[in-house]
């Protein structure tokens, strides 16, 4: 049986350096990683893939993936449900395309922002 550790860092949002929430948890990321050995980092990151393959699969329809697929820019080919899950996920743990995904998310939040919104819905046509 393994032990586990944690450490709780409370975030300030007004800070005097000007450091936002986000620069935080950068930082709170880069020093459990720095902490993480390469076996558990291995796992941690085969879980994130798990976990998004299976949120994929369970919560979104292949009409939704095919328009992640057009936002990365992957040319969608003949591709059934399970193929498109395994390019997005793929794609989306690289850490080249970190900017690219984390753009995308943006985009998308805003357009659902955007669709709840009385007055502007009428204006968004997905």
């Amino acid at each position: 049986m393994e032990n586990i550790t944690y450490n709780i860092k409370e975030n300030n949002i007004i800070n005097n350096n000007n450091i936002t929430i986000k620069e935080n948890k950068i930082k709170n990321d880069i020093i459990l990683l720095e902490n993480t050995s390469d076996s558990d980092y291995i796992n941690q990151f085969e879980n994130e893939q798990y976990a998004r393959s299976i949120d994929y699969e369970i919560n979104y329809s292949i009409k939704y993936l095919t328009i992640l697929l057009e936002l990365y820019g992957i040319k969608k080919t003949k591709m059934n449900k399970f193929t498109i899950i395994k390019t997005l996920v793929d794609f989306e743990m690289n850490s080249n395309n970190i900017l690219i995904v984390n753009n995308s998310k943006r985009l998308y939040e805003n357009l659902i922002e955007l669709k709840n919104n009385s007055y502007l819905s009428k204006f968004i046509l997905i």
